[in-house]
Formats: C-alpha cells, structure tokens, sequence
C-alpha cells in the first residue's frame, strides 16, 4: 500500500470523524495489515484478531495522525506494536496454516510448496524484531529508511537486525542448497 492509493481527501475526512472515510481507509490498508500479522504470529486466528485489534487503535487516533509518515507506514508501526506485544505476553511459537503457502514472500512463489512452507516456518522461528523487519522487506518491499521509520529505530540497527535475521534463514535453510529437504 502506498501513500499514493490513498486518497488524502480521505485521509482529512477521516480525520474530521467521518465514518465512510475511515472505512475506506480501513478497507485499503487492510491486506498489507493482515499480512504483516499473519507473517508474526503464524495462524489465521491470532493475525484476524491483531489486525482487528489494529483497526480499533487506526480508528480511535486516526484524528492524531500528524502525516509525518506515509499512513500505511503509522498502520504498519501499529499492527507491529500490537503483534510484538501479543508474542511477549503468549510466548508460544504458532504452526503455520498450510493454506497460506502458496502466497509467500516475493520472488520465491516459483520454489516448491515444501520450500515455501519451510521457508515461511523459518520465518517465524526468528526473533520477533528480526521477523517483522524481514516481513516489512520482503513482504511489504519497504525500504530500509521506511522500515527504521516504521519501527522507529536507528537504520543502522535495522540493517544489524536484517543482517542478523538474513544469516539466521541462511542457516536454517543450508539443507536446501545441497539438495535436501529441512525435517523438523
């Protein structure tokens, strides 16, 4: 979602309270907002109820909103904060639903189903930081610059955590390169 797609008449409307407008923009962040907790959390359930959640704290603030970053990079922040502190609180790493292999990461939709589902469980094996940086890169193409925006960190540490997270799945994923299969 780019600021672009959002109409910035919208954005004042719904700022002023209207209704319709928030909707609107709801409507038009509403997949990029899933995905990312979809990608943190690992099961439908809990992405559905975070991205609710999220909904809940764009529509109550939407009127604070001061435009110093793209709306969709404020929602990111908050479905981000949301998901984080839903893992602090449950600490439980979740099974990923199956029926969402076929939609992952960018670039990799040709590999196998049996990749993708191993790459996605790799995935969400990372830390959560690492994981929702990885997501917001690959998932949502953010840029290095939005993401530390989005997570409101240094940049330099957003690439450490990148860094971090890119060796961790090359790890976990080595068995690939000498043409087996990750089992467990």
């Amino acid at each position: 979602m780019s600021e672009k797609e959002i109409d910035q008449a919208q954005l004042r409307l719904a700022q002023q309270g209207d209704r319709s407008a928030i909707v609107y923009i709801l409507k038009q962040l509403e997949s990029s907002l899933y995905r990312t907790a979809y990608y943190m959390l690992g099961n439908e359930t809990d992405a559905l109820d975070m991205t609710q959640e999220a909904f809940i704290r764009i529509y109550r603030s939407i009127q604070d909103f001061r435009g110093e970053a793209a709306i969709s990079t404020w929602a990111q922040r908050i479905v981000s904060n949301i998901c984080r502190d839903f893992l602090r609180k449950n600490k439980e790493t979740f099974p990923l639903d199956e029926r969402y292999i076929n939609d992952g990461l960018k670039g990799v939709q040709e590999v196998g189903a049996t990749v993708q589902l191993d790459l996605d469980q790799a995935i969400l094996e990372l830390p959560n930081l690492q994981r929702n940086i990885v997501v917001l890169r690959y998932v949502h193409d953010y840029s290095l610059q939005q993401i530390a925006s989005t997570l409101e960190m240094p940049l330099n540490t957003v690439k450490s955590h990148l860094f971090r997270a890119r060796k961790q799945l090359k790890m976990k994923l080595a068995e690939y390169r000498r043409g087996g299969r990750i089992d467990g």
